[in-house]
């Protein structure tokens, strides 16, 4: 039987619900024929190009889905401190919320503003959880912090826009359908694994006979749906689905963490 209020895991259940609901709207994204590759011919260089065009703008809506699963899961853990201050001091405190602190000293603060003054209602196994959790302790050890990750999402969802971006995976591949033969040198690559932008060149070369309007390959493209680099700067690039799961599953942790120590 769950010690913390049953509207904190109400919170939880639904930001799951919001993860599969857009796993599933961005998988059908990603498999329809959402763009177009077309060969075209460099009237500058005199070259064949290959060229992507984004036929659909990404949905607003997914930012909002976002936003909505940030909000959840951070107000689940200021509940949770909530609940268990009144539960080990008897009534509620001001300024009582669940901290997130990149510095260590902050955090020690025991004055207003300080982490530990805002869960100076917890029992001493409940805070050394929260500090256990804080960013500086897990990216001391290499990782990155979801508790960070989440509220830094959160606060960019009140005030501006989450932005997405498409990311080509490694699952790129051109097939040559015709013969070509290169003048001189040939320039044939392809866009290396990131942000997919909008006319994009896939490939570019020059054959030794002369331009024509034949299609000479084709190209297929694999790509997930990632944080911009204008949202957060440490996930950028990042799946937007891996990153939901991660801090979903990050607070469900720590939520059952603070479970055990309530005696």
């Amino acid at each position: 039987m769950p010690i913390l209020a049953s509207a904190i895991y109400a919170r939880i259940a639904r930001a799951n619900e919001h993860v599969k609901s857009l796993q599933t709207d961005i998988d059908a994204f990603c498999c329809r024929n959402a763009h177009d590759v077309r060969h075209e011919i460099d009237t500058e260089t005199g070259e064949k190009i290959v060229v992507y065009y984004a036929r659909e703008e990404l949905p607003v809506t997914w930012s909002i889905v976002i936003g909505e699963i940030a909000h959840n899961l951070r107000s689940s853990l200021d509940q949770a401190v909530y609940d268990l201050t009144i539960r080990e001091s008897g009534h509620p405190m001001d300024f009582s919320e669940f901290p997130i602190f990149t510095n260590h000293a902050a955090f020690s603060r025991t004055t207003k503003g300080g982490g530990l003054y805002k869960i100076r209602g917890l029992s001493q196994k409940a805070r050394e959880v929260i500090e256990r959790v804080q960013p500086f302790n897990v990216r001391s050890e290499g990782r990155e912090s979801f508790a960070w990750l989440l509220h830094e999402l959160s606060i960019i969802d009140k005030h501006r826009t989450i932005h997405l971006c498409r990311r080509k995976t490694s699952g790129m591949t051109i097939r040559v359908v015709r013969d070509i033969t290169f003048a001189g040198n040939a320039d044939l690559f392809s866009v290396p694994i990131g942000k997919l932008e909008d006319r994009a060149i896939l490939a570019r070369w020059k054959p030794a006979n002369g331009l024509d309007d034949e299609v000479y390959m084709e190209a297929t493209i694999a790509f997930e749906i990632a944080f911009d680099d204008a949202t957060v700067p440490t996930i950028a690039g990042h799946p937007v689905i891996a990153i939901c799961q991660g801090i979903t599953s990050s607070v469900e942790r720590v939520l059952a963490l603070l479970e055990s120590t309530v005696s």
